[in-house]
């Protein structure tokens, strides 16, 4: 047969081929699938916040599978899950790397999907100093203040403790214009991007002088 069948025993016929009549029966004949075939693509997000949890990957349902065995290259995954669809949690220092997943059965192993590579995103690291003028004049225009370049920054984010001043610019450089009521305080920076804001930088001092 090609698949499982169960055939009904009417009679049985012993070594010396005496039939009987007086045993009935059912005997079930169990016919195994072959192996499973080539996994698909895995479906899900390529790109992912260090920290982020529960993302979730899938593949269709593999013919003649009965385990899916989910695999990372990367370091600092956890993955959740053995069936068609996974979940995935990423620590705080996880790497990039590749996912993929081989279907089976007791026949034997289908093909591995094709691997889908995840890149791991880090929040920007901490603000150094400021640099720039600590000591201006109210009215002043254009004063500059800048920081070293920030690893993973998308945007920088500048805040002055007093009103009265325009801060112009959004990267590790910008100006600002004092108005002619404008008072001392502190300026600060940190960095900003898709996954999360980096460590703010230290107070940097300015003296704001009356004309």
């Amino acid at each position: 047969p090609t698949e499982t069948t169960a055939y009904t025993i009417v009679s049985l016929q012993d070594a010396n081929n005496c039939l009987s009549d007086n045993n009935t029966g059912v005997a079930t004949i169990t016919v195994q699938v072959g192996a499973p075939i080539a996994a698909g693509d895995i479906s899900g997000n390529e790109s992912v916040c260090q920290g982020a949890e529960a993302i979730e990957y899938s593949i269709t349902q593999v013919e003649n599978a009965t385990t899916y065995t989910w695999s990372y290259s990367g370091d600092g995954a956890t993955i959740n899950g053995s069936g068609t669809t996974i979940t995935m949690d990423f620590a705080s220092d996880a790497t990039s790397g590749q996912l993929i997943v081989s279907p089976s059965n007791s026949c034997g192993d289908g093909l591995a999907s094709t691997p889908l590579t995840i890149t791991l995103n880090a929040i920007p690291d901490f603000a150094g100093l400021i640099e720039g003028e600590d000591l201006v004049c109210a009215g002043d225009v254009a004063v500059r203040y800048s920081i070293d370049a920030i690893e993973n920054a998308d945007e920088y984010v500048w805040e002055f403790s007093n009103a009265d001043v325009e801060l112009n610019g959004s990267t590790n450089s910008i100006t600002i214009d004092f108005y002619p009521e404008a008072v001392s305080g502190a300026l600060t920076v940190y960095a900003t991007n898709s996954c999360g804001d980096g460590g703010i930088s230290a107070d940097y001092n300015i003296t704001v002088q009356t004309q």
